[in-house]
């Protein structure tokens, strides 16, 4: 039941279904109450004539019985028979009275017999049939409880044979009595039995009319007639019929004390409206059918295509967006798969646009990183540079504490000239010999402050292309930025689509979000360390040219002061020689010798302190050195992570699969 074509199938149906099974069902029931109804005031109606018409009957006949018991004639001939006349006269007044109730007879058709019951014992009876009275017959309970009441009529109902059993047939029997007075002083009983017939026409009337079955019951409420043949009723009490599934209208028969009963089933009744009940059960089959068949057309023209757009969604949520939506319809299902398709073209662009600027972030990944293994190498030349700078600085100032020993024994060999006249000659060779090492020094003093001054040279061009490769760096990071802003923008767009998507949908949709939306900030975070770290790299560069500038100048000096220092001892060898030549001039050479001593000593006072500035410029050169070999190792390693985060970012573009 997840599938909306199944939903909309069985809602479609089970409504019209349903729709269709109560209107039937509804008139069915309103039919039906109707029907009922209405068969209950005509069962009524026709239960109440046929009992006014069967006690018409009874009326009728009741009168006849009147007219028996004060006929004038039986009166007179039956005062003859109970008085006690002769036999002929009795005779005679029995034929007479006979003739008479014979006469009666005919008088309507539903009579079967006229008896006249003498009450007291010894008298005979007279009838229209032969017939004995005989003394049981006369203490019949039946007999005794009309003869003790009060009652001057009676009817009572059917018996098989009569209440005195000579009937050929089923007859009931009405009583009248005839006053003492009338029958010569003794109380006599007219009994008139009539035929069934009478009571089944009257029933047979109210059947036809429609009852299924109808009941008569005497005054004490027990049932002695029934329509059926063989009824299993007769006996019982009328009450008892008020049962369920049966129609129950009763009429009453008041000359008689009767109750009239017509029962019909209710089945019987809505027979005709079950019509209605089939009509409703074979539309709602029709319309099941119909329903059927439109439910299966929209569960086509709706379900299908919300199915095919579910696929979609689903294959979208792991990543495939290759496919799109064919739907050429107008309605709501048209709008969504169009819009579908726009979301899909644009994450197409998007993704395109992301894996350009991947490979472009990879191919600057690969050059910064060439870039800063290039930088880290001149680092490494650089150190290696400054250190042999160092070591010839630190050479260059053992070799001026040497000059100034050789300065300040060559004073006291002057102030020792006057004492040690003998061994001029021996202190000239030995001055002479200490200016030639002076020059020797002297020159490789300028050779390692020339070739200092070429080094610091080189170290100003790489310390400018290591700033241009900072630049470019500089550079990368704003084209990574670029990215990192369009990769923003993607997971933005990307949680709208999964705000306007539905539930399952959208949840491939967030995900994507999610992703993206953590990929940018890491790509931000990673931009942001090595925007701050080339600038620190930046700046070192910058503070590195700018000490190698101030040191260019110590070590041009100091080259221009070796190259005095050299002339002065090349002055100082001429002299030496012109001394040689001129042992006369000794005085005067010897005070020019202490003049040059002094501007001796001066000058190897400069080269140490010279040697000395140019140790300690060479120590923080060293140091700078240092801290870009550790600025360009950093560098190689921000471009080792930059380039993994390409390939990350590469590798979660691999699982968007697009029409690119």
């Amino acid at each position: 039941m997840r599938s909306i074509r199944a939903k909309l199938f069985i809602a479609f149906v089970a409504c019209i279904v349903a729709a269709v099974a109560v209107v039937g069902y509804a008139s069915y029931t309103i039919s039906a109450a109707v029907v009922k109804r209405q068969a209950v005031q005509a069962a009524a109606t026709a239960a109440g004539q046929a009992g006014d018409k069967l006690d018409l009957q009874l009326q009728f006949y009741e009168q006849i019985a009147k007219q028996i018991a004060v006929d004038p004639d039986i009166s007179a001939n039956l005062a003859l028979v109970n008085a006690g006349a002769d036999a002929a006269a009795r005779l005679r007044a029995y034929e007479t009275i006979a003739a008479k109730l014979n006469s009666y007879l005919f008088a309507g058709q539903g009579i079967g017999g006229i008896y006249l019951l003498p009450v007291d014992q010894g008298l005979k009876a007279i009838s229209t049939a032969s017939f004995t009275f005989k003394e049981q017959d006369r203490e019949a309970e039946w007999f005794r409880q009309f003869a003790d009441s009060s009652a001057s009529s009676a009817w009572l109902p059917t018996a098989p044979a009569g209440m005195l059993g000579v009937s050929g047939s089923p007859v009931f029997t009405h009583l009248r009595k005839i006053d003492a007075a009338t029958a010569g002083g003794h109380a006599t009983v007219l009994l008139v039995e009539l035929k069934t017939k009478l009571l089944d026409d009257a029933l047979a009337v109210l059947k036809t009319g429609g009852a299924g079955r109808v009941l008569l019951a005497d005054a004490a409420n027990r049932i002695f007639a029934d329509t059926e043949p063989e009824s299993d009723r007769i006996g019982a009490s009328l009450a008892a019929d008020s049962q369920r599934g049966w129609l129950v209208a009763a009429g009453s028969v008041p000359v008689a004390g009767w109750q009239l009963a017509s029962l019909t089933r209710w089945s019987a009744l809505t027979a005709q409206v079950q019509h209605i009940l089939n009509l409703t059960l074979v539309i709602i089959a029709i319309c099941g059918a119909a329903a059927v068949a439109v439910a299966y057309g929209m569960a086509r023209s709706i379900g299908r295509p919300i199915a095919v757009l579910s696929q979609l969604m689903r294959a979208g949520q792991t990543g495939d967006f290759s496919g799109r939506a064919t739907l050429r319809r107008k309605d709501e299902l048209g709008q969504l798969a169009a819009g579908y398709n726009a979301m899909a073209d644009h994450l197409d662009t998007l993704v395109g646009r992301i894996r350009q600027a991947s490979d472009r972030m990879a191919a600057q990944a690969l050059a910064l990183n060439a870039y800063a293994q290039q930088a880290e190498a001149a680092a490494g030349q650089v150190a290696a540079a400054t250190g042999e700078i160092a070591t010839g600085a630190a050479n260059l100032a053992a070799e001026a504490e040497k000059g100034m020993a050789s300065a300040q024994h060559i004073e006291a060999r002057v102030q020792e000239s006057d004492q040690a006249c003998r061994s001029l000659e021996q202190s000239a060779e030995q001055v002479l010999r200490a200016s030639h090492e002076g020059a020797a020094h002297l020159r490789l003093l300028g050779d390692k402050a020339t070739e200092a001054e070429r080094t610091v040279a080189l170290l100003l061009a790489l310390a400018g292309r290591f700033a241009d490769s900072a630049g470019a760096i500089g550079r990368v990071l704003e084209l990574l930025e670029d990215i990192s802003k369009q990769t923003e923008i993607l997971s933005f767009n990307a949680a709208i689509e999964a705000v306007r998507s539905q539930e399952d949908a959208g949840r491939g949709f967030k995900v994507i979000a999610d992703e993206v939306r953590q990929l940018s900030a890491r790509s931000k975070q990673s931009i942001e360390d090595v925007r701050r770290i080339t600038g620190l790299v930046q700046n070192d560069a910058h503070d590195t040219t700018a000490l190698l500038r101030e040191a260019q100048p110590l070590f041009s000096e100091q080259v221009r002061t070796t190259r005095s220092a050299l002339a002065i001892f090349g002055d100082v060898a001429g002299q030496m020689d012109r001394f040689r030549a001129r042992l006369d001039g000794m005085a005067d050479g010897n005070r020019r010798l202490g003049e040059a001593q002094r501007a001796l000593v001066g000058s190897v006072g400069e080269v140490g302190a010279t040697s000395e500035q140019a140790a300690a410029a060479s120590e923080q050169v060293a140091a700078l050195g240092a801290d870009q070999l550790a600025s360009s190792a950093r560098l190689v390693e921000l471009a080792a992570e930059l380039r993994e985060v390409s390939a990350n970012l590469q590798h979660s573009l691999a699982g968007l699969v697009t029409r690119n």
